[in-house]
C-alpha cells in the first residue's frame, strides 16, 4: 500500500491534519518530542482504514473525536495492491451516527457504510486490522524469540511466496 494523503478534521490531538503528495518511494520517517503526535498519526491511518485503532475498539471509536467539538472527519487516499488509487472517508459524531465511503475513480466504484467499506479494505489490502497493527507496533517490540504473527509480517513483504518456492526446489 502506497499512502499518498492524509487528512482528519478534529481527529484526537488535531484540529486539523493535512500531509499531502507524500513520496511513493522510499520510507516516510517521522521524528519529534514526546507527545509531539507521531503515534497519532499512525493511529488515524489505522482509524482510516479499519475504523477502529489500537486504542479504540469500533464500538468505542467516538471517543477519536478531538476534545471540545462534536465530529471527526477523516479521509486517506492510498494506492493498494490493485495497482488504483482509493479514496476512503470515515465520518462520525458525538450521536453515535457514522459514514463511511471509499472510491476509485480509474474503477468507477463507490462502496458505502461502514461495515461494507472494513470488508473492502481487508479484501484490497490483502491483511486485517490485526496484521495492520502487528506491523506498525513492530518496532516497538523488544528483540525476542519469533512472534507468533511473524508470517503475517512475512506474508506482508512478500517473503512467504519466495519461501515456499525455495522449499519445492
Amino acid at each position: 500500500m502506497i499512502l499518498h494523503r492524509l487528512r482528519a478534521a478534529n481527529a484526537l490531538k488535531y484540529t486539523l491534519l493535512d500531509l499531502s503528495d507524500l513520496p511513493e518511494q522510499g520510507v516516510i520517517l517521522l521524528t519529534g518530542p514526546n507527545e509531539s503526535g507521531k503515534s497519532t498519526i499512525g493511529e488515524l491511518i489505522c482509524l482510516a482504514l479499519f475504523g477502529r485503532t489500537h486504542a479504540l475498539p469500533e464500538l468505542s471509536v467516538e471517543r477519536a473525536i478531538r476534545w471540545g467539538e462534536r465530529e471527526l472527519e477523516i479521509e486517506v487516499e492510498v494506492t493498494a495492491s490493485d495497482e488504483n488509487r482509493w479514496r476512503i472517508c470515515r465520518r462520525l459524531n458525538l450521536e453515535g451516527d457514522r459514514s463511511a465511503s471509499m472510491f476509485c475513480a480509474a474503477k468507477d466504484v463507490e462502496i458505502r457504510g461502514w461495515r461494507a467499506v472494513n470488508q473492502a479494505i481487508e479484501r484490497l489490502l490483502g491483511y486485517d486490522f490485526d496484521a495492520f497493527i502487528e506491523s506498525f507496533y513492530l518496532a516497538r517490540r523488544e528483540i525476542a524469540p519469533p512472534h507468533p504473527r511473524s508470517e503475517t509480517l512475512k506474508a506482508m513483504a512478500g517473503v512467504d511466496i519466495v519461501r515456499t518456492i525455495y522449499k519445492g526446489n
